[in-house]
């Protein structure tokens, strides 16, 4: 594995950990217990975005499903229940591609660290 495909998966992980958190392992739609974060406005590969914690919300599996086949389901519950992850995403500029250096995502990684030390989050450091 290379240091940037570590990298990545070390930042998919850690924004998991984070976005359950913040969802309380409960699915936003349902209130369930949850499994799956999903990326509800910017798609896991705009990496520009991937790990922003802001365009996560965490679901359980049957909700997962039913989002991928119909977005708007989410978008009305985020507008009703969740309205700061939407005034987020008008915040947003528009999306421009542009490359993405391992050295930015080994800082992302090294963000969403801090920030769940400073929640308590309990991950494993490899």
């Amino acid at each position: 594995m290379t240091d940037r495909q570590h990298a990545i998966r070390t930042a998919d992980r850690m924004w998991h950990l984070l976005v359950a958190h913040a969802f309380s392992h409960r699915c936003a739609m349902c209130g369930q217990p949850a499994t799956d974060p999903h990326h509800w406005r910017f798609r896991r590969s705009v990496l520009a975005y991937r790990w922003t914690l802001e365009n996560g919300v965490y679901l359980c599996r049957p909700h997962h499903q039913e989002v991928g086949l119909h977005p708007d389901i989410l978008h009305e519950r985020l507008r009703n229940a969740f309205p700061i992850l939407l005034e987020w995403c008008r915040s947003q500029p528009p999306f421009k591609p542009q490359p993405i250096s391992t050295a930015y995502i080994e800082g992302v990684v090294a963000e969403l660290m801090l920030k769940a030390d400073a929640l308590g989050i309990l991950y494993k450091k490899e």
